[in-house]
């Protein structure tokens, strides 16, 4: 599903309800077991990341998710995430609080 989700982030931008519903079982998926399917939620929510800058509640949710997943032990999941946050940047445009958090969060794990 996570997968078929991919892509789909501008569409879902006017749409807060299904946005949020989506989002949530995205956020849900990060916990499954198999590398690949955290692996296609993380890509999907970095999708969504543009849709996310006018729903302040989603983004945060999405970012701190995002950077607990950094401490993922797949790698590939790891670099996902990564990715994934960089496409938030636009978003935490707007939110110096929650920018200045993600970064300071990054900077903390690669020491």
């Amino acid at each position: 599903a996570a997968r078929a989700l991919v892509g789909l982030g501008p569409s879902l931008a006017g749409q807060a309800a299904l946005l949020t519903h989506t989002v949530q079982a995205l956020l849900d998926t990060l916990k499954d077991k198999d590398g690949n399917v955290r692996r296609y939620a993380i890509r999907a929510l970095g999708d969504l990341g543009p849709s996310l800058g006018g729903h302040p509640g989603l983004l945060t949710d999405t970012d701190q998710a995002l950077l607990d997943t950094i401490k993922d032990e797949d790698r590939a999941v790891r670099w996902s995430a990564a990715r994934a946050l960089g496409d938030l940047g636009p978003s935490l445009a707007g939110q110096a609080a929650l920018l200045t958090h993600t970064v300071q969060t990054l900077l903390g794990r690669f020491k």
